[in-house]
């Protein structure tokens, strides 16, 4: 196909797609911006990873989280300092229901966009949906680092615990059990930091753990 060809096609698939986004057509929106994705050049990155971004954002309205966070994850691969790629990001895990990851990119999208508040609201939003279990174990990561879950997880917790000033009020209450989100069992001075962490966790207003989640 010849070069000038391609890029009027391409244009018009980015029009197209992005007017059935704005109209709530996700599915069309998805199949345009996946054809436009195969015309455009590997060497155009700029225009690669908004296409990214925004099947991301159409795959998401179609109910396809998990795909929405794997064009998310590959647009912030591609440009580890765009706030847009940790926003979507967010929004999938959110999705997802992995509200501990999507504090974690939300954190980023705020620090990468210099303090968006749009980006800060989300943070709020997200860390009104962790579990205090969860919320103790963001707060120990940063007193333990290396301590707590497995490859990865002391950057999602790190994450996590940046949204602690984003809550307040609540009523306060001592842990019995001693051990972490996962049901690990702690010991030593690991057990007294868990107990005094889910202490201070009593005092913020966080989304309860129940049946189902």
């Amino acid at each position: 196909m010849d070069a000038q060809v391609r890029q009027l096609k391409l244009e018009h698939l980015k029009r197209r797609a992005a007017d059935a986004l704005r109209r709530g057509n996700f599915r069309d929106a998805c199949d345009g911006y996946t054809e436009a994705l195969r015309l455009c050049p590997p060497a155009d990155r700029a225009a690669r990873r908004a296409l990214l971004a925004n099947r991301s954002a159409a795959l998401l309205g179609a109910g396809r989280a998990a795909d929405a966070l794997q064009d998310a994850r590959g647009t912030a691969a591609a440009a580890p300092g765009w706030a847009k790629a940790r926003w979507r990001e967010g929004r999938a895990l959110g999705a997802l229901g992995r509200w501990p990851e999507a504090c974690h990119a939300y954190a980023r999208a705020w620090d990468l966009s210099g303090g968006d508040p749009e980006c800060a609201a989300a943070l709020r939003s997200a860390a009104a949906r962790l579990t205090r279990p969860q919320l103790a174990d963001s707060l120990l990561s940063l007193l333990l680092p290396g301590s707590f879950g497995g490859d990865g997880a002391d950057d999602v917790s790190a994450g996590a615990a940046q949204t602690v000033g984003a809550c307040g009020g609540g009523a306060s209450a001592a842990a019995a059990a001693v051990v972490d989100s996962e049901g690990r069992r702690l010991e030593g001075d690991a057990a007294g930091l868990r107990r005094e962490a889910v202490r201070e966790a009593m005092f913020l207003e966080v989304k309860e753990e129940g049946p189902g989640e």
